[in-house]
């Protein structure tokens, strides 16, 4: 089972498309990756950022204590080796234009085809794991400081996740086990695009503007699971550089009831930050209920 946290522990339900919003963690897609490619030798993910920068400023200003302990291990070191964080494929793809010439030329050989391959787009085997993060990127900088003028659309963020589950349905029907889809984006309730491209001949009064929509709420529709996460405001029994109390909510797309909730602390120090989950009645059952015990 997948894991967003250290230890691969708590595990998220089975799912073939995923969005998680909100402040998660900056090493959730890290863990993901991770915990998909431990479940098999021949398991591989793909990790697609706008950003290395984006990735790894994130990472060491987080500085999550297990990664900082593990990630030299050989196990945890030879399952890092089968993420493919597109600096071994070809780079990180920097603008929106570059992402759907990547996700549209990515393939995987077939036996038999004489098809000439590009050695920078073929991968050794169908990942079984698609990683976006942080979409928005490519868009907030220009939206917000040109908010009348620029020329992206709702359909410029959704294309880019349409082509990555597109492209996972045919890998899942042509291989065993499937392809998922997880877009990570922490900045997505900030994103509003204009359904239509905008008019730039618009009167002052504004009558010609395109009304822009919130992308958030349109993505939801696309994935089978939403996942949601939250910080309480209010840590004031504890220094916040030292204590963040988080929360993450799981929605089948279309409920507004969870299916699924976890809350945890996170302790930052000098060794790094460190993860305490919360334990539940419900968990004590269900672990109390998986054990056996000897009949007298």
């Amino acid at each position: 089972m997948l894991s967003l946290f250290p230890g691969f522990e708590p595990q998220l339900p089975s799912f073939t498309s995923l969005l998680i919003q909100g402040p998660y963690h900056a090493s959730a897609p890290i863990h993901l990756a991770l915990s998909h490619t431990s479940q098999a030798n021949s398991s591989s993910a793909i990790f697609l950022s706008p950003s290395n920068q984006l990735v790894t400023v994130a990472l060491k200003e987080y500085n999550d204590s297990w990664l900082a302990i593990h990630s030299g291990q050989g196990r945890v070191s030879e399952m890092s080796s089968r993420v493919k964080m597109l600096v071994a494929v070809l780079s990180y793809p920097p603008t929106p234009t570059h992402l759907a010439f990547l996700l549209a030329s990515l393939e995987v050989p077939q036996q038999g085809s004489t098809h000439i391959l590009h050695p920078k787009t073929t991968l050794d085997a169908p990942p079984g794991l698609i990683i976006l993060h942080e979409l928005s990127a490519y868009f907030l900088s220009d939206v917000e400081s040109n908010p009348t003028s620029h020329s992206w659309t709702v359909s410029s963020y959704m294309s880019l996740v349409i082509r990555a589950l597109s492209f996972a349905a045919f890998l899942s029907s042509e291989t065993p086990g499937g392809t998922s889809v997880v877009l990570f984006d922490s900045q997505l309730h900030r994103l509003k695009l204009p359904v239509v491209k905008q008019d730039y001949h618009y009167d002052n009064e504004g009558r010609n503007r395109a009304r822009s929509e919130a992308v958030g709420p349109l993505m939801q529709k696309y994935f089978q699971t939403v996942g949601t996460f939250g910080q309480d405001d209010d840590n004031s029994e504890f220094p916040v550089s030292a204590l963040t109390r988080r929360r993450l909510s799981l929605y089948k797309a279309g409920q507004d009831d969870p299916i699924n909730s976890w809350s945890w602390n996170e302790k930052r120090s000098s060794l790094g930050t460190v993860f305490e989950h919360d334990y539940h009645l419900s968990d004590l059952l269900q672990g109390l209920q998986s054990l056996s015990y000897p009949r007298h």
